[in-house]
């Protein structure tokens, strides 16, 4: 499996982003591995498999995923000011006002 990765380097290896922490793995094909043995051993969720350009095998869903870009991203979501939107302000108005196309247009722009 070592020359496999070798060989395909180019088509899985991520940039780092170093101002955010993660790896960017835009473009690149997650490639991962294992053997029958490993899956009987560990079964189909157990961490029997291997993505390249890892050093550990681990489950299937956490082989392919990003879990320093996803913690990144959620990081940058709390940070952001929350802005209601303007179906918000619509509804926040009460019962007694109703939204109208022309509302709905008029806070659209």
């Amino acid at each position: 499996m070592e020359k496999a990765a070798d060989l395909t380097r180019a088509h899985w290896q991520g940039r780092w982003r170093r101002e955010d922490g993660y790896h960017s793995y835009d473009g690149c094909i997650p490639i991962v591995a294992t053997t029958l043995e490993l899956l009987r051993e560990h079964g189909p969720t157990g961490p029997a498999f291997w993505r390249f350009g890892r050093d550990h095998r681990e489950p299937l869903l956490d082989a392919i995923g990003n879990p320093r870009r996803d913690a990144a991203l959620a990081r940058g979501r709390q940070a952001e000011p929350r802005q209601p939107t303007a179906r918000a302000s619509v509804i926040g108005r009460g019962a007694h006002h109703q939204a109208t196309p022309a509302t709905l247009t008029a806070l659209s722009v």
